[in-house]
């Protein structure tokens, strides 16, 4: 591999990374916003969402899930994702 295509290919990974965490931050809005009407009695409520997956090559890609969640658990997910966005 020469210097251009390792430059491209680094390239191509940030892009990816910018994506995947304008995704996520995409998602943390809409948690957020789902959590701050919602009384702290344990009910549940359906979220389909995109969640980031580490791949053994170190990349990241999402996926999209569909949960059932009470309001502690989309909490500590809003929290899960903004350590990832700090950190990739």
């Amino acid at each position: 591999m020469d210097f251009h295509n390792g430059v491209e290919i680094y390239r191509g990974q940030l892009l990816k990374v910018r994506d995947i965490k304008a995704a996520l931050r995409e998602e943390v809005v809409m948690f957020k916003d789902s959590v701050s009407d919602w009384p702290s009695d344990g009910s549940l409520r359906t979220f389909t969402y995109r969640s980031p997956v580490r791949q053994a090559d170190g990349s990241w890609k999402l996926i999209q899930k569909t949960e059932l969640m009470n309001k502690e658990q989309v909490q500590n997910l809003i929290h899960q994702f903004e350590q990832i966005i700090a950190t990739i």
